[in-house]
């Protein structure tokens, strides 16, 4: 175990910086970068928002994801709950949603997490 003082810590993948006004700044970079290495898609695209108006629509008759994609989806769906629990509130509902199909994700849902 290590203590550190000051005011930057890290911490759980989690750059915390206490400012003078009295604020906090967490950041989690290093762990957002690690989710878009692990995705092996471009992802090269802005968006004003993070999800579409069909996000939680499901189509069953879609095409399943292979097991590869379907693992790699699963990895990146995890990373990113752990980012929007700490950092990034505003990705949390798409997020949330993404989570429950991660045991039977298609190419739309692949679609929604790329957005």
């Amino acid at each position: 175990m290590t203590v550190t003082r000051g005011k930057h810590h890290v911490f759980l993948g989690m750059s915390v910086t206490y400012k003078d006004d009295g604020t906090v700044q967490i950041i989690m970079k290093d762990h957002l970068q690690s989710a878009i290495t692990v995705f092996d898609d471009d992802i090269t695209t802005s968006v004003t928002s993070p999800a579409q108006r069909d996000l939680f629509e499901v189509d069953n008759t879609r095409e399943k994801l292979s097991i590869e994609k379907s693992e790699n989806y699963h990895k990146v769906v995890a990373k990113l709950l752990h980012v929007s629990k700490r950092a990034r509130l505003d990705i949390q509902l798409p997020v949330s949603f993404l989570c429950t199909r991660v045991s039977c994700s298609d190419i739309s849902d692949w679609r929604k997490l790329k957005r």
